[in-house]
C-alpha cells in the first residue's frame, strides 16, 4: 500500500533504440545491435564501474500527529530551509490543534530541524484528506486534496467526494477554500504551480459531472490560472478512455511543461499503446491542457504509475509497480518500477526491483550525478531487499543512470511504515515523507496509532574504500558466460549477488580475498548485474551473458 494506493482506495531497454516487449508476463528488451557492438560492450564498457555509494545517513527523524490515525503524504522544503507537510489528521491533540470530525486536511509547518511551528486543519464532519502542497511566491501555500464534507470550512460540496483547493498564508491562516466536482466521487491528488502564478491539479473524476459540457473520458486534470486570490477555475479537461483511468501526481518540467503519472485500464480514447489489465500511464501536457504525448508501460497484469518527474534531458523518470506471475511461488508479486522516457515519450529503459513479497515505487528523483533515488515500500526480505525490519518498510534505492541498483535501505520498525515522497534539500541531503505506525527500529516517539513521519538524510556518501573501488575490475573469461572479478585489496565478508534484468537475485556467492570467478552458464542469454556488497558499501557492474 503506497501513497497512490492509499488515495485510490479511499475513492472506490537498457539503452535508447531497444525494443520493449512483453512475453509471458515479463518485460524483455531486444537490442538492435550487431555482434561487434555486443563484443565492444563486453570489452570496453564492461570493465567500467559505477561510483561507490551507500544509503545516506539519517540526520534526524520525527513523527507528527495526535492520538488518532494521522497520515503524511507530501513534505517539501520551504524557502527559509524549513519544511511543510500535508496529509490528514484524525484526532485533536499534540500536533493537531483542531479537528472538525473524522480526518481533516492537515498542514504542518516546521523549522529546518523538523520542529513544528504551526499546524492547520481544513475540513468538516466527513472524510477530508490532503494530497499535495506547494509554497507560493508570497510565502504562503496552496494545498489540495479531496473531501466529502459539506459543512465546517467546506461548504461548497457537490456530492460524494470533491476536489479541494485551499490557499494558506505564511502563518497557516486559511485565505480561501474551493471545492470542485459533481454528484459522484472526484478528488485532487496532485498539484504543480504554473509559470503565471496559478496551479494545475491532477486527480480523479466520475461520470456525473458539474460544469462539464461533455462526459469525461476517465482521468482528469483541473487547470487553473488564478488560484491565488479567488480560486477561479479557468479550464477543465479529462484524459483517458472508456474504462477507469486515474491521474495521480503532476510535476512541472522546463517552461510551461508538466508530467502526469497515472494508471489506465482503457484501450481507447487517448490511450494508444495499452498492454493489458492496467498500465503505468504517463502524460506530458502544457499549462493550457494541451496533450503533447502519452505513453503506457506494463505487461499482462495490473501495473500502476505513481509518480513522474522531469529529468535533465527534457524527458522524465517514472515509478510505480509492475506485476508478473512467478510459477516458482505460484502468484504474481509486484516489483518497484523505474522507467526512463525521452523528451518525445519514447522509452529509454525500464527496470524493476524487488523480491517475492511484493515491492512498490512511490516517488523517484534524478540526482546531481545523473543517477536516481527511488522511494517505495518493501514487504519482505528477499530478492534485492536486504535489512527489512518488519511489516511494511519505507524503502529507498540508489540507482545508476541506467536504472540498475547500486544500494538499497529499508526504514521502519516492526509494524507498517510507508514511503510517500522524496525531495533533495538545499544542503545536498534528502527528505523522505513517510507514514509510521511502529514504535521501534528507526521510528522513535510514535504519538498515536499512525503518524506522519519525516526522515532527513545526509548526502549520498561513498562506501567501499577508494582503493577497492578504483581497482574493481570484471573481465570475461572467453566462454561467453564466465567472468573474473578482481579487487585491489582483500575484501572480507563480501558477497557477489547476480541480479537479472528485473532486479531479482539469480545466485549468490562469497568473495574472500582479491578475486572470484562468476559462472552464468545456467542463466539465459541477456544482461545481468554483478552486485558486490561489503560491510561498508555496495557496487554494481553490468555484464552480458552471451
Amino acid at each position: 500500500m503506497n501513497r497512490s494506493s492509499v488515495l485510490k482506495d479511499r475513492f472506490c531497454d537498457w539503452v535508447s533504440g531497444s525494443d520493449l516487449h512483453v512475453q509471458n508476463g515479463e518485460l524483455t528488451f531486444h537490442k538492435k545491435a550487431s555482434m561487434q557492438q555486443v563484443l565492444l560492450f563486453i570489452l570496453v564498457v564492461l570493465p567500467c564501474v559505477l561510483s561507490a555509494q551507500t544509503a545516506p545517513p539519517i540526520h534526524w527523524q520525527r513523527t507528527y500527529g495526535g492520538p488518532g490515525y494521522d497520515v503524511g503524504y507530501i513534505a517539501r522544503q520551504t524557502a527559509d530551509g524549513g519544511y511543510v507537510l500535508v496529509g490528514s489528521a484524525g484526532e485533536q491533540g499534540v500536533d493537531v490543534d483542531e479537528n472538525q470530525g473524522q480526518p481533516d486536511i492537515w498542514v504542518v509547518r516546521t523549522n529546518a530541524a523538523g520542529v513544528p511551528q504551526w499546524n492547520t486543519t481544513i475540513g468538516g464532519a466527513g472524510d477530508d484528506q490532503g494530497a499535495a502542497i506547494a509554497e507560493t511566491a508570497d510565502g504562503g501555500f496552496i494545498a489540495v486534496g479531496f473531501a466529502n464534507s459539506n459543512n465546517g470550512m467546506l461548504t461548497e460540496g457537490h456530492g460524494d467526494y470533491d476536489a479541494v483547493v485551499a490557499k494558506l498564508d505564511a502563518n497557516g491562516g486559511v485565505t480561501w477554500v474551493r471545492q470542485f466536482g459533481g454528484s459522484a466521487s472526484d478528488g485532487a491528488l496532485g498539484m504543480a504551480l504554473t509559470v503565471d502564478g496559478g496551479c494545475i491539479v491532477s486527480g480523479l473524476v466520475e461520470f456525473q459531472r458539474w460544469r462539464y459540457q461533455h462526459p469525461p473520458l476517465g482521468a482528469t486534470m483541473y487547470g487553473c490560472c488564478a488560484w491565488m486570490r479567488t480560486g477561479i477555475c479557468f479550464w477543465e479537461l479529462s484524459y483517458g478512455g472508456s474504462d477507469n483511468d486515474w491521474a495521480y501526481t503532476i510535476e512541472k518540467g522546463a517552461g510551461d511543461n508538466y508530467f502526469v503519472a497515472a494508471t489506465t485500464h482503457s484501450n481507447n480514447g487517448h490511450i494508444t499503446d495499452f498492454q493489458g489489465v492496467a498500465d503505468v500511464w504517463v502524460l506530458n501536457v502544457l499549462g493550457d491542457g494541451t496533450l503533447l504525448w502519452q505513453r503506457s508501460i506494463g505487461g499482462t497484469y495490473d501495473d500502476q504509475g505513481n509518480h513522474a518527474r522531469p529529468t535533465s534531458d527534457g524527458g522524465c523518470i517514472v515509478t510505480g509497480y509492475y506485476r508478473v506471475y512467478d510459477a516458482s511461488i505460484d502468484y504474481a508479486p509486484t516489483y518497484a518500477l523505474a522507467a526512463k522516457l525521452n523528451p518525445t515519450g519514447q522509452i529509454d529503459w525500464v527496470r524493476t526491483h524487488g523480491g517475492t513479497a511484493g515491492e512498490t515505487g512511490s516517488d523517484i528523483i534524478e540526482t546531481a550525478s545523473g543517477g536516481y533515488l527511488l522511494l517505495g515500500n518493501s514487504y519482505g526480505n528477499d530478492g534485492v531487499v536486504v535489512g527489512h525490519q518488519g511489516g511494511v518498510d519505507a524503502w529507498l534505492l540508489g540507482l545508476d543512470a541506467a536504472g540498475y541498483l547500486i544500494w538499497q535501505r529499508s526504514y521502519g520498525g516492526a509494524s507498517d511504515e510507508y514511503g510517500q515522497y522524496i525531495q533533495t534539500t538545499a544542503d545536498g541531503g534528502v527528505l523522505l515523507s513517510c507514514t509510521a505506525s511502529s514504535s521501534n527500529g528507526d521510528v522513535t516517539n510514535l504519538i498515536g496509532e499512525h503518524d506522519a513521519w519525516l526522515i532527513k538524510l545526509g548526502a549520498v556518501l561513498s562506501g567501499i574504500d577508494d582503493r577497492d573501488v578504483n581497482a574493481l575490475r570484471v573481465i570475461p573469461d572467453g566462454t561467453g558466460y564466465g567472468f573474473d572479478l578482481y579487487t585491489g585489496v582483500p575484501l572480507n565478508m563480501a558477497t557477489i549477488d547476480v541480479l537479472d534484468a528485473t532486479g531479482r537475485r539469480v545466485s549468490s556467492q562469497p568473495l574472500s580475498g582479491t578475486q572470484a570467478h562468476v559462472d552464468l552458464h545456467e542463466c539465459s542469454v541477456g544482461f545481468y548485474v554483478l552486485h558486490v556488497s561489503t560491510a561498508t558499501g555496495q557496487r554494481a557492474v553490468h555484464v552480458v551473458r552471451e
